[in-house]
C-alpha cells in the first residue's frame, strides 16, 4: 500500500497532501491497482470535505454532488475498501446537507457534470485519474479548450494535483 491504513483513514493528513505527494511527484499515468485508486479516492473526498466544510460554495457543492453520483458506478475497488471512503462519503455528504440548509436550495451536480462532460474517459479522470500539469510549457491545456476548462474548475472548487500548484 502507498500509505498505511492509518494515514489513509486520517482525514486532516489526506486533505493537506496533494495527491502528487503520495506519489513523489511522479504520477505519470492511471492509477491502476487498488491500492492506488484508494488513496486518490480518499484524498479527493478530503479535499472536496474540506472545501465544503471551510469555505462551502455552489461551484464546489455541485463538483461534491456529482463526484458522490459517480464514484460507485464508475470507480473499480472491490467492496472492502468502503472501511476507508464509506467515513469519507458521509461527511463530505453532512457538509453537502449543511450547505443546501444554509442556502435554503438543493445545488445540482448539472453544472459540474456539463463541464466533464458524457466521455468515460473524462469521468474517471475526474474520479481517480493522475493529477495533470497546471502550468510550464508542456501539458498545459488553453484555458480555451474543455481540458483546459475542466482543470481551471478543479483547481478552483476541488482539489489540488501537487505537482505544480
Amino acid at each position: 500500500m502507498i500509505i498505511s491504513p492509518a494515514k489513509l483513514s486520517d482525514f486532516e493528513y489526506m486533505s493537506t497532501h496533494e495527491i502528487g505527494y503520495f506519489y513523489g511527484g511522479m504520477l505519470r499515468g492511471w492509477a491502476k491497482k487498488p491500492e492506488q485508486i484508494i488513496v486518490t479516492v480518499v484524498n479527493r473526498l478530503a479535499w472536496l470535505t474540506k472545501k465544503m466544510e471551510r469555505t462551502p460554495s455552489d461551484g464546489t457543492a455541485s463538483c461534491a454532488h456529482w463526484y458522490l453520483d459517480h464514484i460507485d458506478a464508475h470507480v473499480p475497488l472491490p467492496p472492502q475498501h468502503g472501511v476507508f471512503t464509506d467515513a469519507y462519503i458521509d461527511r463530505l455528504q453532512q457538509a453537502l446537507d449543511a450547505h443546501e440548509a444554509r442556502i435554503g436550495y438543493p445545488v445540482s451536480a448539472g453544472w459540474f457534470g456539463r463541464v466533464v462532460g458524457d466521455d468515460e474517459t473524462r469521468i474517471r479522470w475526474v474520479l481517480y485519474g493522475p493529477p495533470m500539469r497546471t502550468e510550464g510549457a508542456w501539458g498545459s491545456p488553453s484555458m480555451a479548450t474543455p481540458d483546459g476548462k475542466l482543470l481551471s474548475v478543479i483547481s478552483y472548487y476541488c482539489w489540488r494535483s501537487g505537482l505544480n500548484n
